[in-house]
């Protein structure tokens, strides 16, 4: 099918969608979408012309996939629904809906979910029409460049539709971020700009609404000359907004001002205080208990000068945060006049993002050599070692005489980025390429001449050869390379530019060649660091920039149209190396065409943080499942194999290194805690019956009481199983307690291809329940229920019970179901006692040689309602059919892998059993009700 007919296609199911507001929230959905097209029906098209066209709407459709999670402090009462809602009329936050639509472009999904979080966050912050003093502290942790600031801008439109009065926002610690965020402050909720003067944003959309009071604009801070002219009462009902850097001397300016200006305690309009980067400068890294360090106490006397005031702290790495001490010193607290410390008691807030997100998940999940088509690991051999070596001085840079080849190679991709971009007809938008090499602002200024230099090259190669086609190809070397880039890539596993869909049908020498000059004039690098200024985008005038620098280019600051990242740096810390990932975000349109190089140990180390970021998203997740509030459940992440620091030592003073393991060999693990909730158990019992129809027949040899079925099935099935299997997470090894795996998960995935590879897996059928027996395998397999019938609450949790007081969902020969005669006699010969109660498990585990998976199938009650026990949800004296698995380990050659931690005190204080009492086997379960 024609190109052009396709993009036309794609173009009215795209318009169709957003006319429809509709969310998708899966691949399979938006295909059935475009299968669905009555165009389709029409033309001919091939397989080939559906996969284009999917891709076409894909890349122009947001797929909402929602992995986000609250936790919540009991005393957080919430305050939003019901009556208090209904009679807020959100005039500020309908607005600011609107620009994200009509003047951003954002697609309604994404609005709507911004909406959700806003909503949810603004609910945790305290009804600021509660009279009264109070104090709440969260965090909202989101993705690094996944909009944080669209976010906050609109908790605040919101927070001034609610009643919020003062708005005090920390936009990190340069002056290029400062200025940056006040301009999307006043584009969001403003609607003027103090850079220009003019209308901007929501000031565009009517209604026009009062204009909040704006105490810093573009160019100043609130430094001491804005401090001395400001006449402005905080407490006059009207909106103020602040927009601070997150400097000592700026924030003494606003305590200063605020203590002239209004001289009698403490302020009674309710404030909302954002700290953007809330890791980054805010942590009091004081080694003094009855100190804090500047910032830290500015802060908390900001917050104490408000007799209602909320502080939100916003991070995409939030590891310093939770190692906050949560134990307020009352008497610093006293003597400093400041708020309890920023530990987040009241809530956490993990914030989703949507399918099209390009973040580490999409680079770093992976675990091949080439996790991405889009990354390049950068060689030490012969490239950047000599030349511009990781560990450096500032003095190097009058001995840089020239660029790495990969550099060059990098800067060549940007090129042919440009020229792809202005003949697909996208030159009116900005194009940005990032250089993160040094940290000092001498290399960096070095660097910026030599690139100058190559573009220059490039230039002229431009003007000589560019118009005479093949010929210019055999004049021009460097035109030859770009053209081998762009049809075979340089590095193994690339995709070139030529094979990706954004550039189907675009020929180098027919149509890039042609736009190489005027995109190579337009190209212009500029070094952006504390000495230079900050680089300011202008929509009017669409820049091609090559930004050149280190920590300005390392936290917060967007860089717009990102298409091509170089770092050549290293980091001490899992948090700063994270943070100069400006390459994360959202590449619509354009997403094939994004380019990383990065050298082999940056890989490793992003490897490894990622893996620990997602590892305590799963724990915040887990908290919300459980709901533990944060002084409940305690933190901890992972530490990376490659030696990097989670965050600065200075910021986990209270945190302490914690190991967990699990030695598994021989052992009887049992699912003896169960969730009442119903979509739980029959989720639960569907998964079982798929299993056991899947494994097919029954062996024909079973036990001489016919008492059991049997199959051999393979680890990699029975692993999909427990993994899809949902256990409370209660259980200390079925129980999701590390990361969104169990323990078993983990310590079957490690011996996988060795003592776990094949497996017997068993289901008792003679259990003698009265409820009516269940039938698998097309009516081949009858099985019996065993009754359990007198389960009790677990730990005051009205959801989860236990099937018997001895911990177990077997009966005491079950793990012998499947054993031969002869070995059957020789375990029975065994006298036991010489071993201890734990010889059943581990004896008849060594005689079977192989794994063993039970899967029992129960008919659970509480008949007789204990008190003390307390009563389970959904029993009152019904019987349940439940599913539940066991498993029986043998012997090991691989030793437990350790998993090393980093702990927040509240963990540490709560302790936590990593090697809890071996389940044991029972001669007594029928005194338990177990028959």
């Amino acid at each position: 099918m024609d190109e052009n007919i396709l993009r036309q296609i794609s173009a009215g199911i795209i318009e169709e969608i957003h006319a429809l507001k509709l969310s998708i929230h899966s691949e399979d959905e938006l295909r059935e979408i475009v299968k669905g097209n009555a165009l389709l029906a029409l033309i001919p098209h091939t397989s080939e012309d559906l996969s284009h066209l999917e891709h076409l709407v894909s890349s122009q459709i947001v797929i909402m996939n929602d992995d986000g999670a609250a936790i919540v402090s009991k005393d957080t009462k919430p305050w939003l629904k019901g009556k208090r809602e209904e009679g807020i009329e959100w005039r500020y936050w309908n607005r600011f809906r609107k620009h994200l639509k009509k003047n951003a472009g954002f697609p309604w999904p994404v609005i709507n979910k911004i909406d959700d979080y806003t909503r949810d966050i603004l609910d945790y912050c305290g009804d600021p029409m509660e009279d009264g003093s109070w104090k709440r502290s969260g965090l909202v942790v989101g993705h690094v460049q996944s909009g944080k600031t669209t976010n906050y801008s609109g908790l605040i439109a919101k927070g001034i539709d609610s009643g919020y009065k003062v708005f005090i926002l920390f936009a990190g610690i340069t002056n290029s971020l400062r200025a940056q965020t006040q301009e999307r402050i006043e584009e969001n909720i403003i609607g003027l700009s103090t850079k220009s003067d003019g209308i901007i944003g929501v000031g565009n959309i009517p209604p026009r609404l009062p204009i909040p009071t704006r105490l810093t604009s573009f160019s100043s801070d609130f430094d001491i000359h804005t401090r001395r002219a400001i006449g402005v009462d905080l407490d006059d009902e009207g909106i103020h907004i602040f927009i601070l850097k997150k400097n000592v001397h700026t924030i003494k300016n606003l305590i200063k001002w605020i203590e002239k200006t209004h001289p009698l305690g403490r302020l009674s309009a309710p404030m909302m205080l954002i700290d953007d980067e809330a890791d980054n400068a805010s942590i009091n890294t004081s080694k003094h208990p009855d100190r804090m360090t500047a910032i830290n106490s500015g802060i908390r006397k900001v917050l104490e000068r408000f007799n209602r005031a909320v502080y939100v702290g916003y991070t995409a790495t939030p590891f310093a945060n939770i190692f906050i001490d949560h134990e307020d010193d009352e008497s610093l607290i006293k003597s400093a006049k400041v708020s309890g410390d920023l530990f987040p008691r009241n809530f956490i807030k993990s914030l989703g993002v949507p399918d099209n997100y390009v973040g580490a998940a999409r680079l770093f999940g992976d675990e091949s050599e080439h996790p991405n088509p889009l990354l390049h690991t950068v060689s030490v051999v012969d490239d950047y070692t000599d030349i511009l070596p990781l560990k450096h001085k500032k003095e190097d840079a009058s001995s840089l005489s020239s660029l790495p080849p990969s550099l060059e190679k990098a800067i060549q991709t940007f090129v042919l980025f440009c020229a792809v971009q202005k003949f697909r007809g996208n030159w009116g938008k900005h194009m940005t390429m990032m250089i993160n090499v040094s940290r000092f602002n001498d290399v960096q200024s070095r660097v910026e001449d030599l690139v100058t230099e190559h573009l220059e090259e490039l230039k002229n190669s431009a003007i000589t050869g560019a118009g005479l086609g093949i010929q210019g190809l055999q004049s021009q070397s460097l035109l030859a390379g770009l053209k081998d880039i762009y049809e075979q890539g340089f590095f193994e596993g690339e995709i070139p530019y030529a094979e990706t869909p954004e550039c189907k049908g675009i020929d180098f020498v027919e149509n890039i060649m042609p736009e190489l000059n005027s995109v190579l004039k337009s190209i212009k690098p500029k070094t952006i660091n504390m000495r230079t200024g900050g680089l300011v985008y202008d929509d009017n005038d669409p820049q091609k920039v090559i930004a050149i620098g280190g920590l300005a280019l390392s936290r917060g600051l967007t860089l717009e149209g990102l298409s091509v990242s170089y770092l050549l740096r290293n980091a001490s810390a899992s948090d700063t190396l994270m943070q100069m990932a400006r390459w994360f975000g959202y590449r619509l349109g354009y997403e094939n065409l994004t380019r990383l190089f990065l050298p082999e140990v940056s890989l490793k180390h992003y490897k490894s943080v990622h893996q620990s970021i997602e590892e305590l998203r799963d724990e915040l997740r887990q908290m919300a499942r459980v709901k533990k509030t944060p002084l409940e459940f305690g933190l901890k992440v992972r530490n990376s194999d490659t030696g990097i620091r989670i965050t600065a030592a200075n910021k986990s003073q209270s945190a302490a290194r914690i190991s967990f393991a699990r030695n598994l060999e021989n052992k009887h693990i049992q699912g003896y805690l169960l969730d009442t909730d119903e979509l739980i158990r029959v989720k639960n019992l569907e998964l079982s019956t798929q299993f056991i129809n899947d494994l097919g027949s029954p062996i024909p040899e079973g036990s001489p009481k016919q008492n059991y079925a049997i199959w051999n099935a393979e680890g990699v099935d029975v692993l999909a199983l427990i993994r899809k299997f949902d256990s409370p997470d209660s259980h200390p090894d079925f129980g999701r307690i590390i990361s969104d795996a169990s323990f078993v998960e983990d310590y079957i995935s490690e011996r996988l291809q060795n003592e776990l590879e094949n497996w017997d897996v068993v289901v008792p059928i003679s259990g003698l329940s009265k409820e009516p027996p269940l039938t698998f395998c097309n009516g081949q397999l009858t099985v019996g229920l065993t009754r359990r019938h007198s389960c009790n609450q677990f730990k005051n949790n009205p959801t989860v019970f236990k099937t018997t007081e001895k911990d177990a969902v077997a009966n005491p020969d079950d793990i012998s179901l499947g054993l031969d005669r002869i070995l059957l006699e020789e375990r029975k010969s065994v006298n036991k006692r010489e071993y201890g109660k734990t010889y059943a498990s581990r004896e008849t585990a060594a005689l079977r040689g192989k794994p063993l998976l039970l899967v029992h199938l129960m008919d659970c009650s509480q008949s007789e309602p204990n008190t003390n026990k307390g009563q389970i949800d959904g029993f009152e004296g019904k019987h349940r059919i439940f599913a539940s698995i066991s498993i029986l380990m043998p012997s090991t050659e691989i030793e437990p892998e350790a998993k090393e931690y980093t702990a927040n005190k509240v963990l540490q204080q709560l302790g936590y059993d990593n090697e809890p009492d071996e389940d044991e086997d029972f001669d007594a379960i029928s005194e338990m009700g177990a028959t």
